[in-house]
């Protein structure tokens, strides 16, 4: 049913492809040759593993876009198979069923981009999943197998994108708030859960014992304490101005004709944490090392199967210069002001079915309206019911990691949002499961009509906006084999042409300097250019005068000009 929705996306794969998937598809084409990518052209924190899937599958069938866009369908598919085992794990048979159905069939935007070949999100759901069904397995039976399961699968998607930690933060407390043996002596589960309560506020203060070690190793020695009070200062005041850049946006002001700035409060937290870590680690050592030994070697196989996972990341990252992730900056107030705005009037009704994933700008009220309506209906029966604990810890840390990470800029960063729908799926199939079934079944089948629906809207609003054809047969008819583009057509353009003509980015957002250097180092080049392009008239006014031929096609100019022959002197360019 999931691979059969899809399959009218697949066969306009051509007209759907993006430059990052097309991306996807060139590295794939490396790999096929014998190169072996470990990230995203550009970058050095997205996992390359979508590409070798979809060379895998070029080696079988051949090399097309449709083959491309379905590596993630692939990957969405086995998602599926872990979301069942996961929540009949969790739930009931018939839980699983309804949830995983309602999964398969939309909404428009996971139907959208589980057929995207780009950033690896069916990976990030995919591996979030086996790591949440392991550590539930790990919970009941105690099994070691299921540890290393875990590791290998949190190893694999935090290779792949850092947005499986919303899985890992909620499978760990999940697992925390569950535990309640006292084996480990910390008793961690058994305080976390009573602090949860909310008519018990006091036991707050035996989670605060905790984390001063005094359960762990009673109090510290007077001279121990005294040699760690730097440690706890700093790590105080690190937090106190994280705190308070991340609730003012951020300081630069003049003391004592010293200046001091913060602008990055994530940054300043992460430091206090890191200085509380050390400390702990250090008393720990000090005071209790026997149970630690016993920690470390419980927790061996999940470490193991982690270093397994990550182990293409971290050679590469031991043998090459890397560069780091992007640094994404949280502002209270621009959270207030815009952002939460932009999220109930733009992301929620995307996420919901309201609106066309792939036309972004058309969003319909009554339609979100009453898709929302039917997931209230669907969730009412556990107001008064036990709700599953961990899908909800996963809705809490997504939505946690969105708001306050810094990761969630404007309203296409929706798509950062895509954990939520397996977690929503469980919680409203259990509520329809305790529903008289002919309720549950309309409120199914209006949900999955409506989608449908949408779906069928999305596929006939699309357009072919650039007339790809006849730019790779203009440029092939004037002899040209290389070339510049905006990036959002470049590779798009190199893909389908085979890299006849191989264009590069003209600005920004250059992936791949070695195609970058080819096209400088050709003596005639074409240049393709949307209507409205801020750089045409700039490229007037510099090449007017070297312009042999040109054209319209659709809403783009070509051109054909004559550059001058870039020679490399001692790491510098010169125009000859």
């Amino acid at each position: 049913m999931a691979a059969g929705i899809r399959l009218p996306l697949l066969s306009r794969a051509e007209a759907l492809l993006t430059s990052d998937e097309a991306i996807v598809g060139l590295m794939a084409r490396e790999i096929t040759a014998g190169n072996l990518p470990v990230f995203f052209w550009g970058q050095r924190y997205m996992g390359s593993i979508e590409s070798y899937v979809a060379a895998m599958l070029f080696g079988l069938a051949g090399d097309s876009a449709a083959l491309l866009k379905s590596a993630p369908l692939l990957f969405f598919l086995l998602f599926l198979v872990a979301h069942y085992a996961l929540t009949r794990a969790l739930t009931s048979p018939k839980v699983a069923v309804l949830s995983s159905l309602l999964l398969a069939a939309g909404p428009p935007v996971l139907v959208s981009w589980s057929v995207r070949a780009m950033a690896g999100y069916m990976e990030t759901l995919l591996f979030g999943t086996v790591f949440l069904a392991a550590i539930h397995r790990y919970r009941r039976t105690g099994s070691k197998r299921s540890l290393f399961l875990a590791g290998i699968a949190a190893g694999l998607g935090w290779w792949t994108s850092q947005l499986v930690a919303c899985y890992l933060s909620a499978g760990i407390l999940w697992f925390l708030l569950e535990q309640r043996s006292t084996e480990s002596g910390l008793q961690i589960g058994s305080i976390l859960r009573r602090c949860a309560h909310p008519r018990d506020f006091s036991r707050l203060r035996q989670l605060g014992s905790w984390l001063l070690l005094r359960q762990l190793a009673g109090r510290l020695p007077n001279v121990l304490r005294y040699l760690l009070l730097p440690g706890n200062i700093l790590a105080a005041v690190y937090a106190i101005l994280g705190l308070l850049v991340l609730l003012t946006g951020g300081f630069d002001t003049t003391v004592a004709e010293v200046r001091v700035k913060a602008t990055d409060g994530w940054k300043l937290v992460s430091y206090a944490l890191s200085w509380s870590a050390i400390v702990a680690v250090v008393s720990a050592a000090i005071m209790v090392p026997a149970r630690l030994g016993g920690i470390a070697r419980r927790a061996a196989p999940a470490l193991a199967g982690f270093l397994l996972g990550y182990l293409p990341a971290l050679i590469h990252a031991l043998t090459v210069k890397v560069s780091s992730p992007p640094t994404h900056k949280f502002s209270l107030p621009m959270l207030l002001a815009e952002q939460i705005p932009a999220f109930f009037t733009r992301i929620l009704p995307l996420l919901a079915g309201g609106g066309l994933p792939d036309i972004e700008e058309e969003i319909s009220l009554p339609v979100t309206l009453a898709l929302l309506a039917l997931l209230g209906l669907s969730l009412f029966p556990l107001l008064h019911d036990r709700v599953p604990r961990l899908p909800a810890m996963l809705c809490l840390t997504t939505m946690g990691l969105f708001l306050f990470s810094g990761i969630f800029v404007d309203y296409k960063s929706y798509r950062y949002l895509l954990p939520l729908y397996p977690a929503i799926a469980i919680l409203a199939a259990s509520g329809l499961s305790r529903m008289r079934a002919g309720y549950a079944c309309l409120i199914m089948v209006s949900t999955i009509g409506i989608w449908g629906a949408q779906d069928a809207s999305n596929l006939t609003a699309l357009r072919l906006e650039v007339p790809t054809s006849e730019i790779i047969g203009w440029m092939r008819e004037k002899g040209i084999r290389a070339g510049y583009a905006d990036y959002w057509i470049a590779y798009r353009l190199d893909y389908l042409s085979r890299c006849d003509p191989l264009l590069a980015p003209y600005r920004s957002q250059d992936r791949n300097p070695a195609y970058t250097a080819q096209v400088r180092n050709a003596r005639r080049v074409g240049y393709v250019f949307r209507a409205g392009d801020p750089e045409w008239p700039a490229f007037m006014r510099a090449r007017a005068d070297r312009i042999e031929a040109s054209t319209i096609a659709g809403r783009y100019r070509l051109y054909v000009i004559s550059q001058p022959r870039v020679v490399e002197r001692r790491g510098q360019s010169v125009e000859d």
